[in-house]
């Protein structure tokens, strides 16, 4: 909701008449969208510490304390950034652009530090069993990284030509950008879309990995479809067939402008929210699993928010209030989550892959049982479950986790039936 706020005025900034809303109205807007936003923040953090803090996750959480203070370090650096410029706001009636430029390189630097030891992770893997996947989340993360300092870069460069205070303004603050500006928006462009194509491609990759046959689902297709086609139609309507709004352009300047400036900013929050929502579905087919399920899910919301988060370019209009700050400053909690939330998953899911294929293969030895209907099924269900729960994986789990795998019963339960009808429809005679 903070960022919904925070956008919504950044965008429409030149299009609504300034005097729309009071400037005092707009003070406590972005103060108390800034609080809410950075309080949310500090609460999370402390969750996840609290998460972290259980005992079989003791192995985990010791190669991350250090980046857990340096989440909290930025978050509270933060939060006295702006809660500075809400004081000069209501006291001076301005800001300081500098405000604006410590800020972006705190949140920018910070979440590419994140991102670069998650990157650092996924090539120390690749180079000791060199799997596709690993590469992937490699080339996925790297790309993020290149795409997220290109965006810090171009908009500190357009903030050198914007005064040192910024105050209330009537006109038009946005201008076309100067040719000096050409080679860094190209590259961000390029970046922006090969980063959105490289992380779609992981995360389909991801998802089917673990149920292929939600590919035969018509509403999952649309999903995962869903972010990768606007992405691409935002592209093609701005830069090849935006003439054909001139003419609604001319009937109804305001509201054409509104419409469009609220299609073309949507393209990032709706891919990570889709992003999100495919890590979820992930997580429901490993929900047997609860540890790694707590992971993914942490990771969703973690892609979910660095796309919705790094909007960073817009702050180079200089808008007053500076409406926009608040948003990036989700962009190193952001980070952090996806390199708390991949990181842990991956290394936990190789031993849940075992786990899986343990299942598959007991479940396959136990069709000496005779089944005889439905009654027979659940019985061959029971013998699979106490199999597993002898089985040496679910034992060797505990030495990757101290206090082993953390299995729900009910879901457990639940997957193995699902394998049982699978092994006897490819099989109906076993």
């Amino acid at each position: 909701m903070t960022i919904i706020v925070d956008t919504s005025f950044v965008k429409v900034y030149d299009i609504v008449a300034k005097s729309a809303i009071s400037y005092d109205i707009k003070y406590v807007i972005f103060s108390t969208n800034t609080a809410t936003s950075l309080i949310a923040q500090i609460i999370m953090l402390f969750y996840l510490n609290k998460f972290y803090r259980e005992e079989r996750f003791k192995n985990l959480s010791a190669n991350f304390k250090k980046y857990s203070y340096l989440a909290m370090f930025v978050v509270l650096l933060n939060s006295a950034l702006l809660s500075y410029t809400s004081a000069q706001l209501f006291q001076q009636h301005l800001y300081s652009k500098y405000i604006l430029v410590y800020s972006i390189i705190l949140c920018y630097i910070s979440s590419g530090i994140f991102l670069a030891v998650l990157g650092a992770k996924f090539l120390s893997w690749y180079r000791r069993n060199h799997s596709y996947l690993i590469l992937l989340y490699f080339v996925s993360v790297a790309l993020i990284v290149f795409n997220i300092l290109t965006s810090m870069l171009i908009t500190i460069v357009k903030l050198e030509d914007k005064s040192d205070q910024i105050r209330e303004y009537i006109g038009i603050t946005s201008f076309p950008d100067s040719p000096k500006y050409n080679v860094l928006e190209l590259i961000n462009k390029i970046s922006l879309i090969m980063t959105f194509v490289s992380l779609w491609i992981t995360t389909f990759v991801l998802v089917t990995s673990y149920r292929k046959k939600s590919l035969r689902n018509f509403l999952f297709l649309m999903i995962l479809i869903l972010p990768l086609s606007y992405f691409f139609i935002n592209f093609v309507i701005q830069y090849y067939v935006f003439d054909v709004f001139n003419y609604f352009h001319m009937v109804s300047p305001v509201v054409i402008s509104i419409v469009l400036v609220a299609v073309f900013s949507l393209s990032n929050p709706i891919g990570g929210i889709t992003f999100g929502i495919l890590f979820w579905r992930t997580s429901k087919a490993i929900s047997y699993e609860k540890d790694i399920v707590g992971f993914v899910l942490i990771s969703g919301y973690g892609i979910m928010m660095i796309f919705m988060s790094n909007q960073v370019t817009s702050l180079s209009i200089t808008p007053y209030p500076p409406f926009g700050l608040t948003t990036i400053s989700l962009l190193p909690l952001s980070s952090y989550l996806m390199l708390v939330g991949i990181y842990n998953a991956t290394k936990l899911v190789s031993s849940n892959r075992e786990l899986r294929r343990s299942i598959i293969r007991i479940a396959k030895e136990s069709t000496i049982l005779n089944q005889m209907g439905e009654a027979e099924n659940q019985k061959e269900v029971e013998f699979v479950i106490s199999k597993i729960h002898e089985d040496s994986i679910v034992t060797n789990l505990e030495t990757d986790i101290k206090h082993g795998a953390d299995l729900d019963e009910n879901e457990l339960r639940k997957y193995i039936e699902e394998v049982v009808k699978e092994l006897h429809t490819e099989n109906p005679n076993a």
